[in-house]
């Protein structure tokens, strides 16, 4: 399906006729009369690496076209090996949660950087394995449109699977990171462990819109808060991480606070604000903290630059650079951007230090702020900015 776009001309012409049809040869000849074609303006379209995404063509109506010209994008092709340990946290979410005897499971996203595009009328799913040990498969998936997980349906080995795609379940333009997930589960009986491979590909089948132009999210100013109010960060040992995967069924849930706003494409900088409230360790103390935030590029958290601190108030500040390819889409309703802080405890051996050794929880007053140039000058860390 193609993109037409029609254009449409209109062409007025007054006078002339009287003279060829009646007139004597003596009459003047009507005035010349200026005609000019009056076209719409073209439409803008967005290829998803246009140099112009912001300023006037992001103030203007577009459309967004990712799909270079293919009517077939693939946006997951990834091997899963499931191991027996692997497989036991979803052994354990079967059976005991889900009352289906099975072994194993497996859990992929698409990669970083692709997404559901716009104009996707069906996506298609294909896992393929040999291994004896996998048997009885199951699929479930959770589009842009749902934080639920649909129901599974059995796939066979080479078979894809074809689900129809709403425009609803579509990620939105300008998003870097999709927000589909994938599960591979067993039925009744069934195993998973061993090699997937596994394989989504997206069919265009439905015509672009066109979408306004970005909103002003910056406003009149230069600053944006994106979060102002107190937080919670938890980090678990390596035993209560297995435990809380069996009771999430393997799912592991979000960490840290998400963005209260959406992050605007024309940010550069960001700083935090930490103001810690209390902090606990099951064993042994906590020590050192970072800062840390996952961009709406990856599904990765990175780790910030502190600025400046007071051990003693419990008092930080971190700053670092923020690039158009990890900001969020000004079409969002929610944004991607999470903001966590990590902990790590004393290592009750008395060796050192470590990050999995114990349950950690750290309450604090958190501020991140985010600027539209790329040098601000940064607030006194006692205070807001």
């Amino acid at each position: 399906m193609r993109l037409l776009l029609v254009l449409v001309a209109a062409l007025f012409v007054t006078g002339g006729f009287a003279g060829c049809l009646g007139g004597s040869g003596g009459d003047k000849p009507a005035p010349a009369v200026n005609t000019t074609a009056a076209k719409a303006p073209p439409v803008i379209v967005d290829t998803g690496n246009s140099t112009n995404a912001t300023g006037d063509m992001g103030q203007m109506a577009h459309m967004h076209d990712y799909w270079e010209g293919k009517e077939r994008v693939t946006i997951l092709d990834q091997d899963l090996d499931v191991q027996p340990q692997d497989a036991l946290q979803y052994t354990f979410a079967d059976v005991l949660r889900y009352q289906t005897p099975g072994v194993g499971g497996a859990m992929a996203r698409p990669t970083d950087g692709a997404t559901v595009f716009e104009g996707t009328g069906r996506m298609e799913i294909t896992a393929t394995w040999s291994d004896p040990t996998v048997t009885s498969v199951t699929l479930r998936y959770r589009s842009a449109a749902d934080t639920d997980w649909s129901k599974p349906q059995p796939i066979t080995s080479g078979a894809p699977l074809k689900i129809d795609v709403t425009p609803e379940m579509c990620d939105m333009p300008h998003e870097k990171t999709s927000r589909w997930a994938f599960q591979l589960l067993p039925a009744q009986g069934g195993v998973i462990e061993g090699n997937v491979h596994l394989r989504a590909d997206i069919v265009r089948m439905r015509d672009l819109s066109l979408w306004p132009g970005h909103g002003m999210l910056f406003g009149a100013g230069h600053t944006l808060g994106l979060f102002d109010g107190p937080a919670t960060s938890s980090h678990q040992s390596a035993e209560t991480a297995i435990v809380d995967r069996i009771q999430n069924n393997g799912d592991q849930p979000p960490e840290g606070v998400a963005s209260q706003k959406v992050v605007p494409m024309e940010t550069v900088w960001m700083t935090a604000n930490v103001t810690i409230t209390d902090a606990t360790a099951q064993i042994g103390q906590v020590r050192n903290i970072s800062f840390l935030y996952k961009s709406a590029d990856s599904s990765n958290f990175r780790r910030a630059n502190v600025t400046h601190a007071d051990m003693g108030k419990g008092v930080f500040q971190f700053s670092w650079p923020v690039n158009m390819q990890q900001t969020d889409s000004p079409y969002a309703k929610t944004s991607q951007w999470r903001f966590d802080l990590q902990v790590s405890t004393s290592d009750p051996t008395g060796m050192g230090q470590c990050t999995a050794c114990s349950d950690a929880q750290v309450q604090y007053k958190l501020q991140v702020v985010a600027y539209d140039s790329a040098h601000p000058v940064l607030a006194d860390f006692t205070g807001s900015p």
